[in-house]
């Protein structure tokens, strides 16, 4: 019995030796979480933070999340965030969810305003801040999902139009539309002529026609005039006789006039004139023509010998570790896409989104040569910097790239490709060999 009752106060004293070990231990970190002051932070999405979570500036340990609350009126959620003594930061600055391994552990990161105000002066305390969530590897995919979507429908705009189906149907319906106009310029040539011949014997036969109708009513007049007289109905019809015969001298006249018209071979002289312009004129537009045809046609030839042309694109989903203080791993989304020309080639394309840098986003524009069927060498624009890289490809799929840019501070890159499907490949990569050696594995998506 007496054993049992030692057994059990050693035990005691062992659990109240860890109990105020526990004690002491929390102490000492409550001691070392001495606070200076608090700044709220007000968040509309405040995933992944909570009370204790650590806030870093420039990779270093500046304070801490005292707690987290829901301002129901608002719908925000309200931080207070606890800053260490001796610490100051700019009035103006950012608050950031960031994100922390593969496991994306979560911290909150300051930043200094990109923009900064000088007149902002330091953070004071009980002072608001706007803060930011963290996008998150999920939220960076489904982004490069949709630029996917979007590339995928620009490619089949592209390919629709450079089908044998589209331009090369284009080119031929409108030569054939150009043999149609052709051959209706001819036709109208010949109607033209017909019509001169057939006008010029109407023409005459009515200013005969016209003459000899006039000299009947002349007769007529004569006659009406014998009668009249014979029946002597005196003055009052003679004054409409006179206007008769007024009448009657006119349309001589008129007649006289359209048969010298006519009969001119100077106008008709100069209405062939006009038709044999007015032909020439046709033939020249029907040569014309046939020039612009045959310059369709040479045009036709040279796209066919343009050689293969195609359009590819990859999104590269990337986890990015360095081993230097006051860094930690990121995620990076990278598109590129590619437009094959013979043996040319244009990419484009935009690197290392992410979140947790803004500031390494980097456009992609650079034009390049196929040596052959396996090795491209190419050089422009790399991640916002001129830079030169080659592209090395093997049958099997597997690859390696490399490239050299920014003339300032020369960094240098080179990726292995394995593949693991059609679409899905193995990626590893180093970039900055030689200074900080990134080290970079993910995966690869080929559309």
């Amino acid at each position: 019995m007496r054993g049992i009752t030692y057994q059990i106060k050693v035990g005691l004293v062992v659990v109240v030796g860890i109990i105020l070990a526990i004690t002491a231990y929390r102490g000492v970190l409550e001691l070392n979480r001495e606070s200076g002051y608090a700044v709220i932070v007000e968040f509309e999405n405040a995933r992944g933070i909570k009370k204790g979570t650590s806030v870093q500036r420039a990779g270093t340990d500046v304070g801490w999340v005292g707690s987290v609350k829901l301002n129901p009126d608002r719908g925000v959620a309200v931080a207070e965030v606890n800053i260490f003594p001796g610490i100051t930061f700019p009035a103006d600055a950012k608050f950031f969810i960031m994100s922390e391994g593969l496991i994306e552990e979560k911290y909150l990161a300051i930043r200094d305003n990109p923009n900064p105000d000088p007149l902002a002066g330091d953070a004071e305390p009980g002072q608001v801040f706007q803060g930011k969530p963290d996008p998150g590897l999920t939220d960076m995919i489904s982004n490069a999902n949709l630029a996917l979507v979007k590339v995928n429908t620009l490619l089949d705009v592209v390919e629709d139009f450079m089908g044998e189906d589209k331009l090369g149907g284009l080119i031929s319906d409108l030569a054939m539309q150009l043999s149609d106009t052709v051959e209706v310029a001819n036709r109208m040539l010949v109607r033209a002529d017909r019509l001169i011949a057939i006008n010029e014997g109407k023409v005459t036969s009515t200013m005969t026609n016209v003459h000899d109708l006039s000299e009947d009513m002349l007769a007529l007049t004569g006659e009406l005039r014998g009668t009249v007289e014979s029946m002597d109905l005196g003055t009052r019809m003679d004054a409409l006789l006179s206007d008769v015969d007024t009448l009657l001298t006119n349309m001589n006249e008129i007649s006289g006039d359209i048969r010298e018209i006519s009969g001119d071979d100077k106008v008709r002289q100069d209405i062939k004139d006009s038709i044999a312009l007015t032909r020439s004129t046709l033939v020249e537009a029907e040569r014309t023509l046939r020039t612009m045809r045959g310059t369709l046609e040479r045009v036709n030839e040279k796209i066919d010998n343009f050689g293969p042309v195609g359009f590819k694109g990859k999104v590269n989903i990337r986890n990015e570790s360095v081993h230097q203080m006051n860094r930690s791993d990121s995620a990076y989304v990278d598109v590129k896409t590619r437009l094959r020309v013979g043996d040319n080639a244009y990419d484009l394309g935009v690197e290392n989104i992410g979140g947790g840098t803004p500031e390494k986003v980097g456009v992609t524009a650079q034009a390049g040569v196929y040596m052959n069927d396996s090795l491209l060498f190419r050089g422009g624009i790399f991640r916002s910097e001129f830079g030169l890289g080659f592209d090395y490809s093997r049958d099997g799929g597997l690859g390696l790239a490399g490239d050299l840019y920014d003339l300032n501070d020369p960094k240098l890159n080179s990726y292995l490709t394995f593949p693991l499907s059609d679409r899905y490949s193995a990626l590893l990569g180093l970039e900055d060999i030689g200074d900080e050696n990134q080290v970079n594995a993910g995966v690869q998506l080929s559309f």
